[in-house]
This record gives C-alpha cells, structure tokens and sequence, in this order.
C-alpha cells in the first residue's frame, strides 16, 4: 500500500486515481472506496458514474475532519453527502454493514450545493461562526429515484431524510419536490407543512362535521401498517377525510411544533385545516447526526 505524507495527499491521490490504493495516518482507501480509520466507516465512495457518494454519518469528532478534507479535495458537481445508515435501508441492505458494491450502482442526477449561514456569532478567535446546511440531491438506483435532503420543519437545525419517489421520470430536483406534494394541495395556496403531512385551511367546515372532533387527535396514513406519530390538539376524520385544528405535533419530538392559528386568536374562532399526506413510496432516516 502506498503511503502518502498526510490526508490531504493521501486524499487527492484518491480523487485523481494514482494509485489503487493508499494510506496516511488513519485514512486509506482501497480502489474505489475512501475509509476513516476502518471498514467500519466508509468515507467516500467513486461510483460506476465517476461520481464520488460521501457519507454523511457523524462518528468521531477526527472523522468528521477526514470528511471535512474530501469536501475540500471533491469537486460540488463531483460529489453528494448522503448518511449511509438511511442509504443502505434505502437500496435493501438490512444488514450491519452497508454494501458498497451497491453503492457503485448510485447515480447523481442533480444536486444542490450545500449553504453556510451566518449564525452572527464570532468564535474566539473573532470569526463569524457559520453553520452548515446540507443541501439536496436526486439519486437514481436502478431506475428507482431518491431525494436526500434536509427537512426544514425539524427540530434543531432540520432533519435529514432519504425518500423514494412514485414518479421515477423526473430529472431534476425542483420537479423532484413538486411531485413529493399533494394533488389536492395547489402549489400556490396558503398551506402549512410538517414532515410528510400538508395542511391546507378549509373556509367553512359544518357543525355536523366538527361534533366528531377529538383532543390528541393521529393522523392516519395511507399504508395503514405505518405508525402515526404526528398529532393535532384537536381533529377527526371524516367521510375518508382529515381536519385538524390547534397546534400539530410530534409524538417523538423531531418535528417542531405547527401552530395552525395566529397568536392572541381563540379556540372557538380558530380555523380548520384538511391534512393531506405527502404522495412517497418510502422514507428513511439516518442514525444519529448529519451534519
């Protein structure tokens, strides 16, 4: 194995394919795959496409600095972050260990670059303190296509998911996320949005309709094994259809809470919401942080 004077080396002879393997420190790769500290952790992998899939899985504090070295050394238009715990769900690996044979098989079809926004604090050595936001990609594994991106209506900073498309047509990113909404929700009306649910105001709802409401009300999905986890104040279902109305909630707390009502308006006067369900075949997670 060839070894390089230092990661930077060690990483662009990986990038520029100079060898067929090398290492430097606790870093080395092996043909197609870039590795931190072991086969435990798979850094990068080039696929069939020349295209490099980082993975996004936080670990240690000195392997987020080995990732932080091949976004550096990595072309954007050369490169996506994907955590690798919600990719190897996503392509049918259950096991401990994500395939990277599969991993070969991904193809970036578009992507956007990732933002730093300007947290408007210094550190201490009187630098902006800027904080990190994965941008999104669209992935195409053996005809089926994915989006991984960051949710805004999480907790915290957001929350990472990976989800599989119904329609597996589309090219591009902007098409990718108007086919992930509703028919029954018009691009441009005043609706509101937590993880996969929609929310759209109903002007006039009858009494007849409201007397079934409930407090702590679940929304149901269309896959009636899947578990329901976000949940309204006050809601009920209705002839196939959902209202809800108060604040939307979730159960484990990785969505921020959704208040559907302006503050200072009270309960008898606040407006109802029809929810309707994101249209996705499946949708994954990652383990732990994605920074």
């Amino acid at each position: 194995m060839k070894w390089h004077r230092n990661y930077v080396d060690l990483v662009n002879g990986y990038y520029e394919e100079k060898s067929k393997d090398g290492k430097a420190g606790n870093m080395y790769f092996e043909g197609d795959v870039l590795y931190s500290y072991g086969e435990h952790f798979p850094l990068a992998v080039r696929t069939a496409y020349d295209q490099y899939i980082i993975n996004g899985d936080k670990y240690s504090s000195s392997t987020t600095n080995h990732q932080g070295i091949v976004f550096s050394a990595i072309p954007n238009d050369k490169r996506v972050e994907v955590p690798f715990s919600a990719l190897g769900n996503a392509i049918g690996e259950l096991r401990r260990r994500i395939d990277l044979d599969e991993v070969r098989e991904v193809r970036i079809v578009d992507s956007w670059e990732d933002e730093y926004i300007d947290t408007g604090r210094l550190n201490k050595y009187g630098y902006p303190i800027m904080e990190h936001k994965l941008g999104a990609a669209l992935l195409d594994y053996k005809g089926r296509k994915l989006v991984s991106s960051i949710d805004p209506s999480g907790s915290g900073g957001g929350l990472y998911f990976l989800t599989e498309l119904i329609d597996n047509e589309v090219d591009n990113l902007e098409d990718a996320f108007t086919s992930m909404m509703p028919d029954e929700v018009p691009v441009y009306c005043d609706y509101k949005r937590q993880g996969e649910w929609f929310f759209v105001p109903v002007d006039d709802l009858l009494d007849t309709v409201i007397s079934h409401a409930s407090k702590d009300y679940y929304l149901k999905h269309s896959d009636k094994e899947r578990e329901s986890r976000h949940y309204a104040t006050l809601g009920m279902e209705f002839q196939g259809r959902q209202f809800v109305q108060g604040v939307v909630k979730h159960s484990q707390g990785q969505h921020r809470q959704l208040k559907l009502y302006e503050i200072g308006v009270k309960p008898k006067d606040r407006m109802w919401y029809e929810a309707f369900e994101s249209p996705q075949k499946q949708s994954w997670g990652s383990v732990g942080n994605v920074d």
